[in-house]
């Protein structure tokens, strides 16, 4: 359950981190055209699909009912658990306290957003090879024991009384996950 749990919440990350760029572009236009930030976070919430929908909504929300948009803000970052969320709400909070052009901000960050989506998907890219190298070189093991045995089923059974084989293959495991911990490391990284 755990597992799956993890899963869905990365997959709603991604398309969270995905779908920004487009709201923030929302944001920023709304605000060129004369309307208060928290209006602008309203319009883009109508307009996304969920997952930014609804979470701008809830930034909406929490406004109305009282809280201030730092607060908001920093509570959407931190309920998504997204990088990306993170810099929005502290590129408002840095606007919202020392001045500026919040337009120009976030269409500055939009750029830097879209930018490392960019270089994300050439990372996964270039190191598609190693990755593909990583699954045969760790699925080759278990099958060449596999036709080893189906060939010869007696091939190992035969050693299960000697003293060496039992400490040997415990050996060999700890190298074989040894090495697959080497190879994922090599192949995911963060960029």
């Amino acid at each position: 359950v755990a597992v799956w749990v993890n899963q869905r919440r990365s997959k709603r990350i991604r398309t969270l981190e995905e779908q920004l760029p487009l709201a923030l572009d929302i944001i920023t236009r709304s605000l060129r055209a004369g309307h208060p930030v928290i209006a602008a976070i309203q319009l883009a919430s109508t307009e996304m699909t969920d997952p930014v929908g609804s979470e701008f909504g809830l930034i909406v929300d929490e406004t109305n009912f009282g809280a201030d948009l730092t607060t908001a803000l920093n509570s959407f970052a931190t309920r998504t658990g997204s990088d990306d969320a993170k810099f929005f709400a502290v590129a408002v909070a840095v606007q919202m306290e020392s001045g500026g052009n919040l337009a120009e901000i976030l269409d500055n960050l939009t750029r830097v957003m879209r930018s490392r989506a960019t270089l994300g998907k050439r990372v996964k890219a270039l190191s598609s090879e190693g990755r593909s190298s990583a699954y045969v070189l760790s699925a080759l093991p278990a099958c060449l024991i596999g036709f080893q045995l189906a060939f010869n089923p007696r091939y190992y059974t035969d050693k299960f009384a000697d003293p060496i084989f039992w400490p040997t293959v415990a050996m060999v495991l700890g190298l074989y996950f040894l090495g697959w911990a080497i190879m994922w490391r090599i192949v995911n990284f963060k960029y």
